[in-house]
């Protein structure tokens, strides 16, 4: 198996994060996709993708019943 490695130039520093959360009686939950063979977090820094993903997000929320819903994450705190 070939290593995955992501060697694109980075476009900006990331101020904000968007992801699609499922809601249940428990609490919420990141959604996550199929990207080819793999699964994949609904997660990115693009307000752009996260709107082509929207399709997506509305398949999981039909499918499991949950309330699924965009969010913005704009606070940043680099951990050590």
């Amino acid at each position: 198996m070939k290593p995955l490695i992501h060697d694109a130039p980075n476009e900006a520093v990331i101020t904000e994060l968007y992801a699609y959360l499922s809601t249940d009686a428990t609490g919420e939950g990141i959604c996550a996709g199929m990207l080819g063979a793999f699964w994949t977090p609904l997660v990115t820094s693009k307000a752009r993708v996260a709107e082509s993903m929207r399709p997506l997000a509305a398949e999981i929320a039909r499918a499991s019943g949950k309330r699924v819903r965009l969010v913005k994450f704009t606070a940043r705190e680099e951990v050590p």
